[in-house]
């Protein structure tokens, strides 16, 4: 069952926290970045229908495959969400794993380098940047520059 059940404003407010928390992590770095897309995992097949048909509404472009045996959704935002590095214009709406194991929740930001190359990127967040978020927030680093927040 989801734990929450949204409206789009709700939704977006979620969003919104998820997102102070990646800001408030960059605030003390320097880093030649921009904002790919927040990742939204889901509880349960159904919690995942609902956001996708609530969404729907509120997207110009919805792509829809099959990864890991689950579905995931990129959905192109018709308001993007402002972040410390640039706008996020896409969100990642994944479906439960076989396994059961996600929880609902924003999961991530993935970002991207402006210079240099990610494996780069990578190894200078691990070196600067790793650790906590701020705001009750954590912010895990892993080899693809995807942001995981946790709270």
């Amino acid at each position: 069952m989801p734990k929450t059940h949204f409206t789009i404003t709700t939704f977006f407010e979620a969003a919104q926290k998820s997102i102070d928390t990646f800001n408030n992590w960059s605030e003390r770095l320097s880093l030649r970045v921009a904002s790919d897309h927040i990742g939204y995992k889901c509880a349960d097949s159904t919690e995942f229908e609902s956001l996708r048909s609530l969404l729907e509404k509120e997207s110009s472009f919805l792509y829809q495959s099959f990864i890991s045996q689950r579905r995931i959704s990129i959905i192109k935002l018709l308001h993007p969400l402002k972040t410390a590095y640039g706008e996020i214009g896409y969100l990642e709406l994944s479906d439960q794993k076989p396994n059961g194991s996600q929880i609902s929740g924003f999961d991530h930001i993935e970002v991207y380098p402006l210079e240099g190359t990610v494996e780069g990127l990578v190894q200078v967040l691990q070196r600067e940047g790793g650790g906590g978020g701020g705001a009750g927030g954590s912010i895990r680093i892993d080899a693809s520059a995807t942001l995981s927040l946790g709270t």
